[in-house]
């Protein structure tokens, strides 16, 4: 990962001064609880004498006079005016302060020493990132096949009656010739109809016979019945071809998995199956409806010599006449994620956050009994943004902390659509009006952003908006440099704005059975962070001060896509263009004399507080376990 990114928000201090035209009021004295620069640690030596300055007879033949007024611009760009008697008080009123430290004004270096103390890991640069994050897999157990443990008695051969031929489980399903892939018996079989022709239909019978109880069959008869004590004349009387099955095999342990009701003594036993079709040409059975219609099967045999062959049937088969509802295949979508991120980059004091709970898309189908649909479609987003910067307070105090934190930004995104499709085959088309475009419910495409359960926050310095660009004053502070009061203060000027577009479209098949639905869009928070500070001492005056910035801008953008097919896919992806910081932040103070005699005295110092390469602007893709790349 590279390691250029730094996020500005640091602090700008100012001697924030008084209108320029005031006159420099000599009685101002300092706060008892002020810190004095002047009595930073490694600057004060041992007092030294006073010596004023003083304005004799050379100072006046140079032209110097105590009550003219005199002009100037001060090292902070700040007009100035003061009569000439005010301006050698202020200058030996300073003067006075560095010599009890030690210090003079006419030393050739008389702030030399003066530094700010810095916290040992301020220049230590440090980067935070978790780990990756890796999605458990999904593991589906296989579904265990229906077993009825209930099993029915065996029949022993000595209770048979006379011209008994055993028993016998009939089923209805298919079956496969390879053990591995045994098929599926059940006692209960829905009516299809053969092609598109009402009143054909078929029915995929299995029978288990012996091989010797087989060769004794010559003929079959399946009878249905409306009644389940299958009293009366029979519906249809449909022959069965009993010796020629379509297929065939011997039982196994795979298939006492695969019925309803498991054979209780399998061994010995083959397979036969038979695809039974008919004709139902005087309509007996009605059309399917949504109800369960049961009718009731009754199977009779006979040997080749035509006589009965009685079986007694240890399960019942039974024909369910409903319609089929429509093959509903659970979503098997292709997921596209951000899990949460938590990055955190500083250097030198300052830094910034990025934290997200993650980007989360999800579709999904809630199907009905037989054509109704519910389709959703959804996508989650937040993060918010913050900044660290190096506390002023922890110049002037040991315990204060060596920097602050300030969220920026917080950002919550959350939409979710649902179409409902009615409980009908085929869905009606348009009604076409003349004159009149074709409104289509299910063929249109709407703002996303339009709609009411779409809900979009930002909130920028504690003020949900969708925009700012509002001066923030981050911290005040007043001290001392000798004996003039000063104050500092940090701005922080953020332009934020956020652009989000999005679009839900609905389309229907052309033979009008199937409804698609897709979920796009695009959010971009655009983040633009300075700062701004200004310069002057607490009163006007020969001292100055200032911040001296030089620093490039702060830039993030943080496109965010999402996409969303029903049934097929929920992607969404995020990445993160940020410019570093470049440039330097200094304070810089001192004294110029703009009058005869005094004019040369002109002392000034600068305290760096931080320092960065030039500037390196870095494409990031957030990867779905949340990390930079």
């Amino acid at each position: 990962m590279k390691t250029t990114l730094y996020v500005l928000a640091f602090l700008i201090f100012l001697c924030n001064g008084l209108k320029a035209q005031r006159r420099i009021d000599t009685r101002t004295r300092p706060a008892a609880n002020q810190t004095n620069l002047l009595d930073m640690p490694g600057y004060k030596k041992p007092a030294r004498a006073f010596v004023p300055f003083v304005a004799d007879a050379n100072a006046a033949r140079k032209g110097y006079k105590a009550d003219s007024i005199y002009s100037w611009i001060d090292g902070a760009g700040k007009r100035q005016r003061a009569k000439g008697s005010e301006i050698l008080q202020q200058l030996n009123d300073l003067e006075k302060a560095l010599s009890e430290r030690g210090h003079s004004l006419r030393d050739a270096k008389p702030f030399e020493g003066l530094t700010l103390k810095f916290p040992r890991d301020y220049f230590k640069r440090s980067l935070t990132v978790p780990p990756s994050f890796v999605s458990a897999v999904d593991r589906k157990n296989p579904l265990s096949p229906k077993v009825n443990t209930s099993r029915p008695p065996k029949i022993k051969k000595g209770n048979l009656s006379i011209g008994m031929a055993g028993y016998l489980y009939p089923y209805f399903g298919n079956i496969e010739i390879s053990n591995e892939f045994p098929g599926r018996l059940y006692d209960e079989q829905v009516l299809k109809t053969i092609s598109a022709n009402p009143n054909k239909y078929s029915l995929p019978l299995v029978l288990p016979f012996t091989p010797s109880t087989f060769s004794k069959l010559g003929t079959c008869v399946l009878e249905i019945y409306n009644n389940s004590g299958k009293t009366g004349a029979p519906l249809l009387s449909i022959p069965v071809n009993i010796k020629s099955p379509e297929k065939k095999r011997a039982w196994s342990n795979e298939l006492q998995l695969a019925t309803e009701n498991p054979v209780s003594d399998p061994s010995g036993l083959w397979l036969y199956f038979y695809n039974v079709s008919f004709a139902d040409v005087n309509k007996l059975i009605p059309a399917p409806n949504r109800n369960n219609n049961y009718y009731y099967v009754s199977l009779k045999f006979g040997d080749k010599s035509g006589n009965p062959m009685l079986f007694s049937f240890q399960n019942e088969i039974r024909i369910n006449n409903t319609q089929l509802p429509p093959l509903h295949i659970a979503d098997n979508i292709a997921r596209s994620e951000i899990k949460a991120i938590d990055y955190e980059l500083s250097n030198q004091g300052f830094g910034f956050y990025i934290r997200s709970n993650g980007f989360s898309p999800n579709t999904n189908t809630e199907y009905g009994t037989y054509y109704d649909e519910k389709i959703n479609s959804s996508f989650t987003a937040d993060f918010s943004v913050g900044i660290q910067y190096y506390n002023f307070d922890h110049l002037l105090d040991d315990n204060a902390p060596a920097s602050r934190k300030q969220d920026i930004m917080q950002f919550s995104f959350s939409a979710n659509r649902q179409t409902l499709r009615p409980d009908v085959e085929y869905l009606a088309p348009p009604i076409r009006q003349p004159g009149k475009a074709v409104n289509d419910p299910y063929n249109r495409t709407e703002d996303l952003m339009a709609n009411p359960s779409t809900q979009f926050d930002v909130t920028i310095l504690n003020k949900k908006t969708k925009g700012y660009s509002d001066n923030v004053n981050l911290f005040h502070q007043s001290f001392m440099i000798g004996p003039v009061p000063c104050f500092a203060d940090i701005f922080l000027v953020p332009d934020i704005k956020v652009d989000a577009r999005g679009t839900y479209t609905t389309a229907i098949s052309s033979d009008r059975r199937y409804i698609s639905t897709r979920m796009e869009g695009n959010i971009t928070p655009n983040l633009n962070l300075s700062v701004r500070g200004s310069g002057g001492a607490g009163v006007d005056g020969l001292l100055w001060a200032k911040v001296n910035v030089d620093v490039g801008l702060m830039n993030l953008q943080f496109p965010i896509t999402f996409d969303i097919q029903k049934g097929t896919y929920a992607n969404a992806s995020a990445s993160a263009v940020i410019s570093s910081l470049s440039g330097k932040v200094s304070f810089d103070a001192g004294i110029c004399i703009p009058v005869p005699f005094f004019d040369d005295i002109c002392k000034s110092f600068s305290i760096p507080i931080a320092k960065w390469d030039a500037p390196v602007s870095s494409n990031y893709i957030i990867t779905p376990s949340g990390e930079f790349k």
